[in-house]
């Protein structure tokens, strides 16, 4: 007794619409049921091209864009569906991290890379933390925040002022990108360290007034404290 058998059809709709970003592989899929299992190949009127399957796009191109037609066959029949490939340009890109949270140290110098890439070449430009932009070929009010040609943020002796978003923005005639970097400020922290004292032997008439001199950096600033040969000890606020 023979099986029984029955014609081909694809299960996909009978046209449908797939975008890609140019350079990207598209794969083409075409699932059909039948009895014999039917066999899928695809053909592209312009130029004339077929694939036995899934079909696969590597590197795809605005040429690639068009109609492709699928067909499913067996011995009892055939079935046909149409997919219409679109082809974008796709937007810039930007190799750095979208989002970071940064810290510098109060005082040193920061750079904040942000590397645009894309066809066509994306500009850059940076905002500040205050809404002012920068751009690698505009001079800017503040001479410590400078910006190189490939599009890193320089910034000279940080302050608390510096604070805040930076956002870096890529754009070309194909879209845009940002990258934002929160940036605290911080103090580093110093051990206490005596710069100027008094002579270690001070000869006094009586009567006469004892002024020692006793100076010290350190962060966050020292608290000074005098300790007297009567064993009291007495700070800044003592009068």
């Amino acid at each position: 007794m023979l099986a029984r058998t029955y014609p081909s059809r694809i299960l996909e709709p009978k046209m449908r619409e797939i975008k890609s970003y140019a350079g990207n592989t598209v794969e083409l899929k075409c699932k059909a049921e039948g009895r014999p299992m039917p066999v899928i190949s695809w053909i592209l009127a312009n130029p004339s091209v077929s694939a036995v399957g899934t079909l696969v796009i590597k590197d795809v191109s605005v040429y690639d864009r068009g109609h492709y037609k699928c067909i499913a066959s067996n011995p009892a029949g055939a079935d046909t569906a149409t997919v219409r490939l679109q082809v974008v340009a796709a937007p810039p890109g930007i190799m750095e991290e979208k989002r970071q949270q940064l810290q510098a140290i109060l005082g040193h110098s920061l750079q904040l890379p942000c590397t645009g890439h894309g066809t066509p070449q994306p500009s850059v430009h940076w905002v500040l933390h205050d809404g002012s932009m920068i751009q690698s070929n505009r001079p800017v009010s503040d001479t410590r925040i400078s910006m190189y040609e490939n599009g890193t943020l320089h910034i000279k002796d940080v302050t608390p002022a510096d604070s805040g978003k930076y956002e870096c923005i890529a754009t070309s005639s194909t879209g845009s990108e940002r990258r934002v970097v929160t940036l605290t400020v911080i103090l580093q922290e110093s051990a206490p360290q005596i710069l100027e004292i008094s002579k270690r032997l001070t000869e006094l008439s009586y009567g006469d007034q004892l002024r020692l001199n006793c100076s010290a950096t350190g962060n966050p600033k020292p608290r000074i404290i005098w300790k007297l040969p009567s064993k009291a000890v007495v700070d800044y606020w003592y009068r």
